[in-house]
């Protein structure tokens, strides 16, 4: 993602909606089916004058039901953690989109970036130390793209990368070509620079910023690539879909439209943008491309 330009003064999105999900049940019948297998094959060797099959077998099953279920488990832990008063202070002092919910859709966010933090590794590059305020940050970028679809989850963030500046295509901070402010590595790493993401925030109704962008990709991810389809997504608005953006997209590469033109770079730089943009401009997103917007709407679950 290039570094972005221009403002607005217009108000976010808000979601008014359910937090993640705490219990997969779709993960505990997994757990429970095949953890049922693994003993009935344990149950056929109870008989047998040696028992350590079916012992063996039930240690399977009890394995097999432990880790389908340990993010469930892990997450009904951290929903009885204290949300710490120094990440709060954070939220309301740099994310407006978090100061303009509800207080218990506050809590509820709240609870979604202590499992983000606590659920994903954080690491610090040339130096850089990864700190509170960074952490919830980053988080707050993530969480914004699935408060109230308690039905997503990321599906390969492997972990979050703070860079001090911008960095060039080689990750290098240093000589020229520095004009990346964030990067989605096919393999799950999510990049960011410190001051793009600080910006992000500070200039929240201005149509950009880099943590909703990159995190957008990581939405888009399948098959180490973005094709602009994301996790999720109605197989009946496929079509549509892909026929806004790329309207959206030839719009941005002429310098039109309410997607900056950075928008135009591919199909899936122009789903990350406007994601961006319906997030921080919506009114102008909806007043230039009604169809895009109402899309929009729905697979973020604001209908």
């Amino acid at each position: 993602m290039e570094r972005g330009h221009g403002a607005a003064q217009e108000a976010a999105v808000i979601c008014y909606h359910a937090p993640m999900q705490i219990w997969d049940r779709s993960a505990h019948a997994w757990a429970l089916g095949g953890a049922a297998v693994l003993a009935l094959f344990g149950a056929a060797f109870l008989a047998s004058p040696e028992p350590w099959p079916a012992i063996l077998l039930f240690v399977a099953a009890a394995l097999w039901y432990a880790a389908h279920m340990r993010r469930s488990f892990r997450r009904r832990r951290l929903a009885r953690e204290p949300f710490p008063a120094e990440w709060r202070a954070v939220l309301e002092a740099n994310v407006g989109w978090y100061r303009r919910l509800d207080p218990d859709r506050r809590a509820a966010f709240e609870r979604d970036v202590l499992f983000f933090v606590r659920e994903n590794r954080f690491v610090g590059v040339e130096g850089v130390e990864v700190t509170d305020e960074l952490k919830v940050l980053a988080a707050a970028s993530a969480v914004m793209l699935l408060f109230g679809r308690t039905d997503r989850e990321y599906p390969r963030v492997s972990e979050i990368l703070f860079y001090p500046r911008a960095f060039s295509d080689e990750f290098r901070t240093e000589g020229a070509g520095r004009d990346i402010a964030g990067m989605l590595h096919p393999y799950g790493a999510v990049v960011l620079s410190i001051p793009e993401l600080r910006r992000s925030f500070a200039g929240e109704s201005d149509g950009y910023h880099v943590g909703l962008h990159e995190f957008a990709h990581a939405l888009d991810l399948s098959s180490q690539q973005c094709d602009g389809f994301p996790l999720g997504i109605d197989p009946r608005l496929v079509r549509p879909w892909s026929e806004r953006l790329r309207e959206e997209m030839e719009r941005a590469s002429r310098g039109r439209g309410a997607l900056r033109p950075y928008a135009g770079t591919n199909i899936a730089e122009t789903f990350a943008v406007a994601v961006e943009t319906f997030f921080e401009r919506p009114e102008a997103l909806k007043k230039a491309n009604p169809e895009l917007h109402a899309l929009l709407e729905e697979y973020f679950g604001r209908r």
